[in-house]
């Protein structure tokens, strides 16, 4: 506890801040609060209402007496019911106010102020009380921020997270001790800002009973956990070719993953919000290009979306067109044997082809060429490197196509 002598009764506090020495890398705000000390006064209950101090400052508070002469006792109760040891404030000039350093190691909570003033006359005033909130970074009780508890962010997005507390506060300081109302971010953890805010509340004088508004500033903390979400994986496959009487399902639902996504979202170029949808080759032949191009998008719970597209043509193999010669002469004109060819309408099957075998035969039986994986053009060369004679030569083709194996010979004549 603590005592001194004072001056003129208005049974108020007046709580004015100063500040500890700069902490490394933070600024301190300068806070001015005026504490109301009506008596008497019953206990009260954490709320928004609350005069709040932040931890890490020195906050001075004072009375005013009822005559020049008086003395006062000062006393204040932790949240944990023990008396604010005396090394933690010091009485101020003629006892009529303290400076009470509220240190990082101090718990949160109601501090309950009890100030009971003397006269010179040896009489004891009936003690004022008044309760503040101390709040820390770890714990406290907001003041109006329009944080969230927890946000988060795509892992593809290409805009960082903006975490914004809100108007209407004198001053921001977040953890990093930027002083912007808007925190910008891309990374995943909780991140919390101290808010000064303006306060607002009614003092009564004890000898006349007169009503005043004082208007000071009270100070809080916020924080928010920002998670980041993985967008879901698709994949909808390499662009292929199926046959008209043949069918194809396009699945979006993300299988090669270990993440399982409750309530995916589907959206497809054709209108469709299934997982899946089946293309028909007969009615891929009715379009001009004998194909057509299918997005499809899946979004996850929180909004995070993946896209992928499919080409799918259609086409019969009679469509597979193999030239009958090549010129190998180096002008830059049918110098490869190129199969299998477009056909007449410029529709051409190679792209979706999943592998050839191809064997080349001179007339004696001989093997002069071969060839398996996707398609490769022939320069005419045997094995061995070595150009070819012009002749006619033939060939076994093996055709491995949407699941399906097609076989073809023929001749093919290299001329020179």
């Amino acid at each position: 506890m603590g005592e001194g002598k004072g001056g003129k009764a208005s049974r108020k506090i007046a709580h004015t801040a100063k500040h500890l020495a700069p902490m490394t890398h933070r600024t301190l705000l300068s806070l001015l609060l005026m504490l109301a000390l009506v008596a008497p006064m019953a206990a009260q209950t954490p709320s928004y209402n609350l005069p709040s101090v932040c931890a890490g400052t020195t906050e001075r508070y004072g009375v005013m007496g009822t005559n020049g002469h008086s003395t006062f006792n000062w006393v204040i109760v932790a949240p944990n019911g023990e008396m604010l040891p005396s090394e933690r404030y010091v009485v101020m000039g003629c006892g009529d106010s303290i400076d009470v350093r509220w240190g990082a190691d101090l718990p949160p909570g109601l501090y309950t102020f009890l100030v009971t003033e003397r006269s010179n006359m040896g009489c004891w005033g009936t003690p004022y009380r008044q309760e503040v909130l101390l709040n820390t970074p770890e714990i406290f009780i907001p003041i109006g921020s329009e944080l969230a508890d927890e946000t988060g962010f795509c892992l593809n997005s290409t805009s960082p997270l903006a975490l914004d507390p809100g108007e209407g506060f004198i001053s921001y300081l977040w953890q990093d001790s930027t002083t912007n109302q808007l925190y910008y971010t891309g990374e995943a953890g909780t991140f919390t800002v101290r808010l000064t805010q303006p306060y607002t509340y009614i003092m009564r004088s004890p000898d006349d009973g007169v009503e005043t508004t004082m208007r000071t500033y009270t100070c809080s903390y916020d924080s928010v956990r920002v998670h980041r979400w993985a967008p879901p994986h698709l994949n909808l496959g390499r662009d292929t070719m199926i046959g008209p009487h043949e069918s194809l399902l396009i699945d979006a639902y993300p299988r090669d993953t270990v993440i399982r996504y409750p309530n995916l979202i589907y959206n497809w170029s054709t209108g469709d919000i299934s997982s899946d949808i089946t293309v028909y080759g007969a009615d891929l032949m009715q379009a001009p290009s004998h194909g057509q191009t299918f997005w499809g998008t899946v979004e996850e719970e929180h909004g995070c979306q993946a896209s992928d597209s499919i080409t799918v043509m259609a086409s019969s193999m009679d469509g597979f067109r193999i030239p009958a010669a090549f010129t190998p002469n180096g002008d830059g004109f049918n110098d490869t044997w190129v199969f299998p060819a477009p056909n007449a309408a410029g529709l051409s099957v190679r792209d979706y082809i999943e592998e050839v075998d191809v064997k080349v035969f001179d007339r004696h039986g001989r093997m002069v060429w071969k060839h398996r994986g996707l398609p490769h053009d022939w320069d005419g060369r045997a094995l061995n490197g070595k150009p070819l004679p012009m002749d006619s030569y033939h060939y076994l083709i093996k055709v491995q196509f949407n699941g399906h194996t097609y076989d073809f010979k023929g001749s093919v004549t290299i001329v020179r």
